[in-house]
């Protein structure tokens, strides 16, 4: 058998095979590919779509601070609050969370089911209520006219 080092050194892929002492069958030599090796010691390969090297930075008032395997996202340019149950929204331009007039109902929908604005939509603040999903687009204009109202109301052709 020849010595190791004299054999050529190559860029290797991850489907060529390496020699490895099998421990599961008495230390027999056996094959194995870098690709089942890669699994075996669950690599990280790729983030989303990025591949290789990922480097996540902070950027303005956005900082990083990571503990293990942990990393937590802090931001020192948003202030505000707001109360449990209301969806927040973001003021211009001061960049300020504040309660939206919109708030989720108390009560968990069942499967199928999305939440919606009340019929009729009523006065702010507005709760959220369930409604079925019937799997369709939303039944109001891109202006937030409900087309059914309209085509309900009496016009001056029709008096």
């Amino acid at each position: 058998m020849s010595i190791i080092y004299t054999y050529p050194i190559i860029s290797g892929n991850i489907n060529d095979n390496l020699l490895v002492s099998d421990s599961n069958n008495g230390n027999k030599t056996s094959q194995v590919s870098i690709s089942r090796i890669k699994d075996l010691i669950d690599v990280v390969d790729s983030f989303n779509t990025l591949r290789g090297n990922v480097t996540i930075s902070g950027g303005t008032n956005i900082s990083l601070v990571t503990s293990s395997n942990d990393i937590k996202i802090n931001s020192s340019a948003v202030s505000g609050s707001g109360t449990t149950g209301t969806i927040p929204m973001w003021t211009n331009p001061t960049d300020t969370l504040i309660d939206s007039p919109y708030s989720f109902p108390d009560v968990v929908g069942e499967s199928g089911q999305v939440l919606a604005l009340p019929t009729p939509i009523g006065t702010a603040p507005y709760e959220l209520v369930w409604v079925d999903n019937a799997g369709s687009a939303s039944a109001f204009a891109a202006d937030g006219a409900d087309p059914d109202a309209a085509a309900a109301s009496p016009t001056a052709d029709s008096a």
